[in-house]
């Protein structure tokens, strides 16, 4: 059984030529963010401090457990319709099906370590790490997400008719970080004597206040996985056994579980395959798959508006509207503005007296989080699609209002911009600036767009990976 689950993922991942050489890129990028975050290390002026390091550690393997969690939430098993017709119709057995979810996650998992090796820069400036703190945050992080999506895997085989079941095991995780975060929170309030002075602590005493949580480290899996990262940073041997041994004995009740209980989930693989391919396809789509159904029923029955190349302006500017009824909003724009504004504030301190500089560091880190916003979407699968070019105007006029679709998300996204912009201009309102700002980005957005339609036409499928690639460099 395992031969033949090598061999498929052996000949899934040869098939495309394109596969190995963007894993080979993958590899060599990520080694070279790490060696210069070592040289950075070694540059720099600042102390480093261990437990500023294992506290930070500690603090991204909770943010990657919560990950894991969301799989409880929704109750999905991660077969894909080939899994299902060639393993769960195949003579082998429910336990070793479940292998096929878990190894999905594990490819989640890799380019989690590769988001986060891109990250090695960041992280060197906020909390002075090493390219060897690199690796251990890695090494880490890559055990959480294993033994969590692991964990998720198994409860949703045995619980998947069972939702009360579900949402209690995921609200106890999320009841003891909420407390962590409470916790914290007031530890810092006592320290600094009021709200608006726990900035002026600094972040390396915010850091060391919630990855030092006890709470934390009682957390099962990301706790455990703390406890031995103390250990090594803090030459603590009672902590490093403590943490390896809870560690062992999680991995160890796992697969008690997987084989000691009885296993019946293949309706639920069969009817997770199938919401997992609607998605797939709603995205390439560019729809959004979870908006209600009845509503999509219903507005199937009028025309979407407009008369040739027009149509896909109308069309982009409805499938919007069937999502939510504020349409402009892009989510994940929205939320980037919010971790700008967040990472801006701690780094008010080295930035100095000089607005300028904060309002440049906003500026790049806004347009690099464009970039992988903007750089896809509606308008770069709709060329992929036959009717694209069925209709009879030039192409040109076509691309004009397949990217006009989303210039209301644009505008709303360069108004933030623009907010966010003033914001970071601590000497108060510049309304040139802000101006400035709202047409920079707007204009940046739409070459963000052309720029990723091009990448498409001229490298076709490569190109689109390689474009998905290079926007998790960026992130």
């Amino acid at each position: 059984m395992l031969s033949a689950l090598s061999y498929q993922l052996r000949r899934e991942f040869f098939k495309k030529k394109s596969n190995v050489v963007i894993a080979i890129l993958g590899v060599l990028f990520a080694a070279l963010i790490i060696g210069v975050t070592h040289m950075m290390y070694l540059e720099s002026e600042a102390v480093r401090n261990p437990d500023v390091v294992a506290a930070g550690i500690s603090i991204a393997a909770m943010i990657v457990f919560d990950f894991t969690l969301a799989q409880i939430s929704s109750g999905d098993l991660l077969f894909t319709n080939s899994d299902v017709n060639f393993y769960l119709a195949g003579p082998f057995t429910p336990k070793f099906n479940l292998l096929l979810p878990i190894i999905t996650c594990l490819k989640t998992s890799v380019i989690l370590l590769f988001v986060l090796s891109c990250q090695g820069a960041v992280l060197g400036n906020l909390l002075h790490v090493s390219g060897l703190d690199m690796i251990v945050l890695l090494i880490a992080v890559f055990i959480v997400s294993v033994i969590g999506y692991t964990f998720s895997q198994i409860v949703n085989a045995l619980a998947y008719d069972k939702k009360v079941i579900r949402n209690v095991i995921e609200g106890i995780f999320i009841g003891l970080q909420i407390i962590v975060v409470l916790v914290s929170a007031y530890t810092l309030y006592k320290k600094a004597g009021s709200i608006n002075a726990i900035p002026d602590l600094g972040s390396d005493k915010i850091i060391t206040t919630v990855g030092d949580s006890i709470i934390l480290k009682i957390i099962p899996i990301a706790g455990w996985i703390s406890l031995i990262t103390d250990g090594i940073y803090k030459a603590s041997i009672i902590k490093l056994v403590f943490g390896i041994a809870l560690t062992i004995l999680s991995v160890a009740v796992l697969a008690f579980v997987a084989n000691t209980f009885e296993f019946d989930y293949y309706e639920r693989a069969i009817e997770s395959a199938q919401k997992i391919a609607e998605r797939v396809a709603a995205a390439k789509a560019g729809v959004d798959a979870s908006a209600n159904m009845t509503k999509l029923k219903n507005d199937g029955k009028k025309h979407v508006g407009g008369w040739g190349p027009s149509v896909f302006f109308h069309k982009h500017l409805n499938e919007n509207r069937r999502a939510t009824k504020l349409f402009f909003i892009n989510k994940l724009a929205t939320l980037y503005k919010i971790m700008v504004i967040i990472y801006c504030g701690f780094m008010t301190k080295t930035m100095g007296d000089d607005p300028s500089a904060m309002v440049v560091m906003a500026l790049v880190m806004l347009g690099l989080l464009d970039t992988i916003v903007f750089a896809g979407g509606k308008s770069v699968v709709e060329i992929t699609k036959p009717y694209f070019y069925l209709i009879p105007e030039k192409t040109s006029k076509k691309l004009f209002y397949t990217v006009m679709g989303g210039v209301p998300e644009i505008i709303f996204n360069a108004l933030l911009a623009a907010v966010v912009v003033m914001w970071a201009y601590a000497s108060g309102i510049n309304v040139p600036i802000a101006i400035a700002a709202f047409v920079f980005f707007f204009f940046y957005d739409l070459l963000c767009t052309y720029t990723a339609i091009l990448a498409g036409l001229i490298f076709k499928s490569f190109g689109k990976t390689l474009l998905t690639i290079v926007r998790y460099m960026i992130f």
